[in-house]
């Protein structure tokens, strides 16, 4: 088993020196993707991996996963969002029935055009009238807070991370999407019938937006994306267009909003969800961010979740986790591998935690899941 976990922060660190700082929204031309080559890491070793607001490590994977903005790769080809969501709806098998690719699209320029104009028409859709007039306003963080939690970023590394997360999630996101599907439904089957506000804490790409687009997602809702690195936006947007969740008669709005889970920058009591995926493994304090989704939960609100976490089935990757876990911290942007999750959960308050463990193949470090939906 691999003892070392590439990071991809530090790929991107040294692009980062190879080129002029460039904007947070910059995006390089297909012809630059196609060209670049990868600096470092063999085909077979563990490249790299991202959670959404923060990275995670790793190990063992196929050159097919890795993140490929990070690698200079060009990005995979899309899968249709209208056909997932179908497939959600219809309970068709996502390995069997969903385009998923990782092969270089040659067409990329104009996906790229058509997802920016998209972009621009989902500003335009938060900013005009709809079901969620009322928006959500968003709470100014203490003084305190920003020092302890919302540390200064790297907006050239954040860059790329942001494109990586983007493109280099398509083998993870076809592993864990049976059990998202269960457990979206189950989500969505429990929101109000209409004007739901629903908060993805580290939202990153917003990959979870196929998920919404569903027989059973509600009219009017108020997405609120949080997260810290501020480039990831124009992904997310991107997905949510892709999706159709903004679409003229879902009447639904977006915003994502630079924020940290250990300091969410909302009000009490004003979500009916609360999605977490991939994200409270970075957190700097995990009790504390499991605090904040209840606080900004509505009595009865649900937090739908999945995190990677410790091995409680194999005891030589548990021990390799703790071992690499602070080498990791300090190399993947604050990223643990021996965290126990569903046991912070259970002892967040909630009123009913509905969580399980289990383990996937083939992803090393990432294995190790809990994943379920716990009740304010």
């Amino acid at each position: 088993r691999p003892v070392f976990a590439a990071c991809p922060r530090a790929s991107a660190r040294a692009s980062a020196r190879r080129r002029a700082p460039t904007s947070a929204m910059e995006r390089p031309s297909p012809r630059t993707l196609r060209r670049r080559r990868p600096t470092s890491a063999t085909a077979w070793v563990a490249v790299a991996a991202v959670c959404s607001g923060g990275a995670a490590a790793l190990l063992g994977l196929p050159l097919s996963f890795a993140v490929r903005g990070h690698l200079g790769l060009a990005p995979p080809r899309h899968a249709s969002a209208a056909a997932q969501a179908q497939a959600l709806d219809d309970d068709v098998d996502f390995e069997t029935s969903v385009p998923f690719g990782d092969v270089g699209c040659g067409c990329c320029r104009r996906h790229w055009l058509g997802a920016a104009a998209a972009a621009m028409a989902s500003v335009a859709l938060v900013a005009r009238a709809g079901p969620a007039d009322a928006m959500i306003g968003l709470k100014t963080l203490s003084e305190e807070d920003k020092a302890k939690y919302d540390l200064p970023r790297n907006k050239d590394v954040d860059e790329s991370f942001a494109r990586g997360m983007a493109y280099g999630m398509v083998d993870y996101e076809r592993a864990v999407s049976s059990k998202k599907r269960d457990l979206f439904k189950k989500l969505l089957q429990d929101l109000p019938k209409s004007g739901s506000v629903v908060v993805e804490v580290g939202m990153g790409s917003f990959p979870n937006a196929l998920y919404f687009n569903s027989k059973l997602t509600p009219p009017g809702i108020e997405y609120i994306g949080v997260d810290p690195n501020d480039s990831m936006e124009f992904f997310a947007r991107e997905n949510a267009n892709k999706a159709g969740l903004l679409a003229p008669d879902r009447r639904a709005t977006l915003r994502v909003a630079h924020g940290v889970a250990e300091a969410l920058p909302l009000e009490d009591g004003i979500a009916d969800a609360v999605i977490c995926t991939l994200t409270l493994c970075s957190v700097s304090d995990q009790a504390r961010a499991v605090a904040e989704i209840k606080r900004v939960l509505k009595p009865g609100g649900r937090f739908l979740f999945l995190e990677h976490v410790l091995s409680e089935t194999d005891e030589d990757l548990a021990e390799a986790q703790i071992q690499n876990t602070p080498w990791q911290v300090v190399r993947a942007d604050g990223c643990h591998l021996d965290r126990k999750t569903l046991q912070s959960i259970r002892a967040g308050g909630f009123r009913e935690v509905d969580g399980e463990y289990f383990d996937l193949k083939n992803f090393g470090y990432l294995n190790p899941t809990v994943a379920g939906i716990a009740v304010a």
